[in-house]
């Protein structure tokens, strides 16, 4: 179902949610675990369609999104953002057939790469910023009704390390998509950022099945899924990752505990009569 002009137009302008919350209120489907706050974002709010934007097209994210190469084509985004690397380049050597705007200009010199600058003026276009929009729209619709949806993880400080997904997929929202775009990779964020999406899903909102895709050449993520219990596959260009409730029942903690408690490896247990 494709979302109304009006509530197209409801994003455009930055106000607050004015309309009564049906069910449960958002203030108590915020989950705080640790030193990560998780909190919903809500589908008719300008401010949280910002943040998903901001979150999902930074460039450490962009490129290994399947939900961005289904939408947008990761390959139609590196052509765009290698064209502007190489008309920034050639304007700082001087070349005066390349104009460039002073938005972007400025964004250069404050730090923005080219890659951010040419994704920022893609994602800005309005055909492409409304269709971000609208998925946005379907993604998180039933965030008031379940608590699944999109959230946006911060720290204590509330500095935004980045966000996730647990997006129905069935009606009754049993199933879901699972997704994980972390802004400062490689710092250990993800991990437990995945623990506590896993947690919400099969703990707190009675789903069944959780369902996750990536690109196939991504090499983090079916990693950073297995240790988690997730089953990988690859089917077509895209890897597939699944777990269900047993599953997760079933392994929640016992692997890591196996192998932090007495690691086996051949090159230990083999010649231990070597030097």
């Amino acid at each position: 179902m494709r979302p109304t002009s009006g509530l197209l137009s409801s994003l455009l302008k930055p106000r607050t949610l004015t309309r009564a919350l049906s069910g449960n209120k958002l203030s108590d489907l915020r989950v705080v675990h640790d030193d990560i706050k998780i909190t919903p974002l809500r589908p008719h709010h300008y401010e949280d369609f910002e943040t998903f934007k901001k979150i999902i097209i930074n460039q450490n994210i962009v490129f290994t999104s399947s939900w961005i190469d289904k939408w947008f084509g990761i390959n139609q985004l590196k052509k765009q953002c290698d064209f502007m690397s190489k008309k920034i380049e050639m304007f700082k050597d001087g070349d005066r057939e390349v104009i460039l705007s002073e938005e972007t200009i400025k964004a250069y010199e404050q730090g923005v790469s080219p890659t951010q600058i040419a994704l920022n003026r893609f994602f800005n276009i309005e055909e492409n910023k409304n269709k971000l929009r609208e998925i946005y729209l379907e993604m998180t619709k039933k965030v008031e009704e379940t608590g699944l949806g999109y959230y946006k993880f911060e720290d204590q400080s509330l500095d935004l390390l980045g966000g996730g997904a647990l997006a129905p997929i069935s009606e009754d929202a049993t199933k879901v998509d699972i997704a994980l775009h972390i802004l400062k990779p490689k710092q250990g964020i993800g991990s437990n950022c995945l623990e506590k999406l896993l947690n919400i899903a099969f703990k707190e909102r009675s789903v069944e099945q959780v369902w996750g895709s990536s690109i196939i050449n991504h090499p983090g993520t079916p990693t950073l899924c297995a240790k988690h219990g997730m089953i990988i596959r690859n089917i077509g260009d895209m890897k597939y990752y699944f777990i269900d409730k047993q599953m997760r029942d079933a392994t929640v903690g016992k692997t890591e505990r196996i192998v932090d408690e007495n690691p086996i490896a051949a090159s230990t247990h083999y010649g231990k009569g070597g030097r």
